[in-house]
C-alpha cells in the first residue's frame, strides 16, 4: 500500500507530461535565446499550469545545487558546449542560495513539474548515448 495516495495520479502524470510537451515544442518551434532556454519556459508553464489545479502545497523542494549528466541533455537541447557555462551557472546558484526570497521561489516549485523537465533531460542523456554508440565498431575488443 502507498503512503502518498496521489503518487502517480493521472493529475500529477498530466502536468508532467505537459512540462515535457511544453519543453520540447519550444525547442522545436523556438528561436534564438527562447529555444536555448526552453527547459526554464517549460519548468515557468508547468508551475502556473499546477498553481491552477491547486497543487502547489510543496514546501521542502528544491533542485540540487550540482552538475551531473542532466548537462549533457542540455547541450543536446541548447547546442552550448561551453564549460564555463556550467561555472556560470554555479556562481548563480551559489548567489540565489543566499536570497532567501529566491531560495523560497525555488523550492516552491512542485516535484511533477521538475519530474516533466527530467524527463527532457534524460531522455536527451540516452539518445546522445544511442548517437555515440551508433558509432562504435563492436568487431573489436577496444
Amino acid at each position: 500500500m502507498l503512503d502518498n495516495p496521489s503518487y502517480a495520479s493521472m493529475q500529477n502524470l498530466g502536468v508532467a507530461a505537459f512540462v515535457l510537451l511544453a519543453v520540447l515544442l519550444i525547442t522545436r518551434y523556438g528561436r534564438g535565446f527562447l529555444a536555448n532556454i526552453s527547459v526554464l519556459p517549460g519548468i515557468v508553464a508547468g508551475c502556473i499550469l499546477a498553481a491552477a489545479l491547486g497543487l502547489m502545497n510543496c514546501l521542502f523542494n528544491t533542485f540540487p545545487y550540482t552538475s551531473f549528466s542532466q548537462n549533457v541533455g542540455l547541450v543536446g537541447v541548447t547546442g552550448v558546449k561551453s564549460r564555463w557555462v556550467c561555472v556560470a551557472a554555479g556562481v548563480i546558484m551559489i548567489v540565489l542560495g543566499l536570497l532567501p526570497k529566491m531560495a523560497a521561489l525555488v523550492e516552491s516549485v512542485p516535484r511533477i513539474v521538475l519530474g516533466g523537465a527530467g524527463i527532457v533531460m534524460f531522455g536527451m542523456v540516452a539518445a546522445t548515448g544511442i548517437r555515440i554508440l551508433s558509432n562504435v565498431d563492436f568487431k573489436g575488443n577496444r
